[in-house]
Formats: C-alpha cells, structure tokens, sequence
C-alpha cells in the first residue's frame, strides 16, 4: 500500500512541476508580465494533462512564493494573477537561505563582489541615449 502511495505523489509531484517550468519559461521568455491574468484551473488542467489537484499544488507555491495573487469566486479579479517579478522572490529566497544558515553570510558577500564589480563597470561604460546620439556635448551658448 505505501508503494502504490508513494508512487501516486511521485506523479503528482512531477505533474504540479510541469505548470511551474511552464510559468518560469512563459516569464523569460516574455510571455507573461506583472498584471497577467493566468488561465483558469480547468484551463491548465486540461491544456497540460494533469488533474485540477495539482494544479492547485502548483498555483499554491506561486502564491507562496508571491509571485501570484489567488482569488477565489467569478468576475474580472478572481483566478490567479501574476504580481511580482522572480527576482523580488529571488531575494526572499536568499534571505531564507541565510536565515536557516544554508547559506553563510560570507559567501553572499563573496558572490557580490565577484558580481556587482563587473556589473557596475559595465554600467558605466555602456553608451547612454545621450552619448549615443552624439548629445553628450554641452550646447553652445547663442547670441
């Protein structure tokens, strides 16, 4: 009896993941922004062949993550509705990681020098609108 138990969460593990990569690559991609509405229970169920169980599991840990808002009940604002980018999440997660010190606080600083050094440099030598455009000249005084 537990295997068949087991064997039957398995599956509804792996079917609840399928509507969370399809969410996280419909938001790389572009696809999906802050504000979308997301397709209904039945929608997902169907379109990805799963059971409307798993795909409450799947919209359950978006929510929890915060990157959705749930609403129950018909009209314009129920169903679920993305609210936040994965970064925001990225964060929290980050803080959970140090918090359960999974994570030391010394290779968090670590990984940012190694990251925003570069990345600030980068910024400052990017070409702006103005510099582009040849605007980065001081404009001569008219008489």
């Amino acid at each position: 009896m537990t295997h068949l138990t087991d064997s039957t969460s398995r599956i509804q593990e792996r079917s609840y993941s399928i509507i969370l990569e399809t969410f996280e690559r419909r938001l790389r991609l572009g696809e999906l922004r802050v504000g979308d509405k997301l397709p209904s229970e039945r929608a997902l169920a169907e379109k990805h062949g799963i059971s409307r169980p798993s795909v409450r599991e799947a919209l359950r840990i978006l929510n929890a993550l915060g990157l959705i808002r749930s609403s129950s009940g018909s009209g314009p604002k129920s169903g679920a509705i993305v609210i936040s980018e994965p970064s925001d999440t990225l964060s929290w997660a980050l803080r959970m990681h140090i918090a359960t010190r999974n994570l030391p606080v010394k290779d968090v600083v670590s990984t940012r020098l190694l990251l925003e050094g570069p990345a600030a440099r980068a910024a400052a030598n990017a070409p702006t609108p103005r510099t582009r455009s040849g605007a980065g000249e001081r404009p001569r005084a008219s008489a």
